[in-house]
């Protein structure tokens, strides 16, 4: 990212955010303690136990089908065919596979998770819907994912969660926006989400917001007119999205150094990106809070060399809302990679820098608070 462009994105969000001082930081960690416990009191009225579900070997990865569509499956070590499990969806990157996904998240080590299903869906030619041209139904693979799991699982419905790196990502943010899928996942966590606007939609709404009419024919103004209505503008594009509840819990990934989706966004594979600030914002927006105003804080401990890269936390929303919306900066030197303190396959193909911090403990930290009641 250019020195210009990246000191105009941040001031998206450093105009309008309050640093967080080490005081500070201790009574936002008491308050997030607070939080969960109000999350887990609204939430007692939920089913505690199943009945009839049939035991199942734990701790291992089983590969399952669906028709002609396949994923892993991860059943944590504590297990109980008696006691709600919570669930994580975690999508793959475009070229990528269900393998490659279980081996970056690592959501199947105990050093994050010992007591959370993870499942790794596989996509179509190896990439999934909301990219320009591909016309799979992965909301309906999903959608069909879960009922299995609640067929034939112990899993608590009010703790679904999902995640996913670049095609992977962009797809969370189609859950996110669905109108029933939102209903049934709690909470959303995208890796440098590649989250694409198809040119058809921009021409649409442009047509529409400016009454313009195309009408039939090929003069010169018409493709003028045209070029204009689809032209990327990441900082201004409006973008579709009906969930079917408020209140949505995300949080979003992503490093300075991306060059494959970039932080200022722009154009790609025949649609746009948006750039970061404009989407995190859209989701403040969206939940009703205020877009202007976010609380910063400083994530990792990043040192000079070939250290890691510090990060910076911005967080929406205030009181019991703190944090509903969540954008993580990876730092300057980390590109399209899945943030770790320790080299992944991701870092190594990328040749990043490694992370001031682990993505997968921060996302599981933030799940904690979250849940559909």
């Amino acid at each position: 990212m250019s020195a210009v462009l990246q000191t105009v994105l941040w001031s998206l969000f450093i105009a309008s955010s309050l640093p967080v001082g080490v005081g500070e930081q201790r009574e936002h960690g008491q308050q997030q303690h607070e939080r969960q416990e109000q999350a887990d009191a609204k939430c007692a009225r939920r089913a505690t136990s199943c009945t009839g579900k049939t035991p199942v070997a734990v701790n291992r990865v089983t590969d399952h089908f669906i028709g002609k569509r396949t994923y892993k499956l991860f059943i944590p070590p504590t297990y109980s065919p008696s006691v709600p499990a919570p669930v994580i969806l975690s999508f793959h990157g475009r070229t990528k596979t269900a393998d490659r996904q279980l081996a970056l998240d690592k959501l199947t080590s105990p050093f994050f998770n010992n007591d959370t299903i993870v499942v790794y869906p596989n996509g179509i030619n190896n990439t999934w819907e909301g990219v320009p041209l591909v016309t799979t139904d992965d909301r309906g693979f999903t959608a069909a994912i879960l009922d299995t799991l609640e067929r034939e699982h112990c899993i608590d419905t009010a703790r679904i969660y999902a995640t996913g790196k670049s095609q992977g990502g962009g797809l969370v943010g189609q859950l996110a926006c669905d109108p029933v899928l939102s209903k049934r996942i709690a909470a959303f966590a995208p890796v440098a989400g590649a989250f694409y606007i198809d040119h058809n939609n921009l021409t649409h709404r442009a047509n529409h917001s400016n009454n313009l009419v195309i009408a039939d024919g090929d003069s010169k103004q018409q493709r003028q007119n045209q070029k204009k209505l689809t032209r990327c503008a990441p900082e201004e594009m409006e973008i579709p999205c009906t969930p079917g509840r408020r209140k949505i819990p995300i949080i979003e990934f992503q490093g300075g150094a991306d060059q494959i989706i970039p932080y200022g966004g722009g154009p790609r594979r025949r649609g746009c990106l948006p750039a970061i600030p404009h989407w995190v914002r859209g989701w403040a927006a969206r939940n009703g809070l205020d877009a202007r105003r976010n609380v910063s804080r400083g994530l990792g401990v990043g040192v000079n060399g070939e250290g890691s890269e510090a990060a910076v936390v911005y967080e929406f929303g205030e009181g019991s809302e703190r944090g509903l919306v969540t954008h993580v900066y990876c730092g300057d030197r980390v590109g399209h990679s899945w943030p770790s303190t320790r080299p992944n396959a991701d870092s190594k193909e990328n040749g990043d820098a490694r992370a001031g911090f682990n993505a997968s403990a921060v996302m599981m930290g933030f799940f904690g608070r979250w849940a559909l009641c």
